[in-house]
C-alpha cells in the first residue's frame, strides 16, 4: 500500500551490493517465477520480503514459499525482513518456510512499523551488510 517493504527491500540490496556482492532484486508480482527460481538456485544467499497481510505474507509471495520448501535447495543462507501497521506476521511465516526448505536462517527478521524513516532505512543498509558478510563467508 505504502510501498514500505519495497523501500526496505532497495535500502537493503544497497547494503549488499556495497560489499561488493552480486544482487538481484525481484518483485514476484512482476516478476516470472521460473526466472526468480532460477536465480536463487544460483545464489548462495535469498533475502525475502513482505508486508503483513492477515497475519501473514501477501498472496503473491505464498505460492513462491511453498515452491521452496518444496525445492529444498541446498547450501544456502537466507534471512527474512517485512513491514507491518498492526499485528505484523509476514517475517514468521517467512522464516519458517526457509527452514522448512532447509536453509539456514542467519539473522533475527528485520522489521519496521508503517512506513521506515531515515534511521530504519539505515538499519536495512546495515541489515543488507551483515547479510553480505554472511554470504562472502558461505561455502
Amino acid at each position: 500500500m505504502w510501498g514500505s517493504t519495497e523501500k526496505m527491500a532497495k535500502a537493503i540490496v544497497k547494503g549488499v551490493s556495497s560489499m561488493g556482492v552480486e544482487t538481484t532484486l525481484s518483485r514476484l508480482p512482476l516478476s516470472d517465477r521460473g526466472d526468480v527460481i532460477k536465480e536463487l538456485l544460483e545464489a548462495k544467499g535469498i533475502l525475502i520480503g513482505s508486508s503483513t497481510i492477515n497475519n501473514s505474507v501477501l498472496p503473491t509471495l505464498a505460492p513462491f514459499l511453498e515452491e521452496l520448501e518444496g525445492l529444498k535447495p541446498r547450501n544456502k543462507i537466507a534471512a527474512a525482513f517485512g513491514s507491518y501497521g498492526w499485528g505484523g506476521g509476514a517475517v514468521n511465516t517467512i522464516e519458517e518456510k526457509l527452514q522448512k526448505a532447509g536453509m539456514e536462517v542467519v539473522a533475527p527478521a528485520l522489521t519496521v512499523r508503517w512506513v521506515p524513516d531515515e534511521s530504519e532505512t539505515q538499519k536495512c543498509f546495515e541489515f543488507g551488510r551483515e547479510f553480505a558478510e554472511r554470504v562472502a563467508k558461505a561455502k
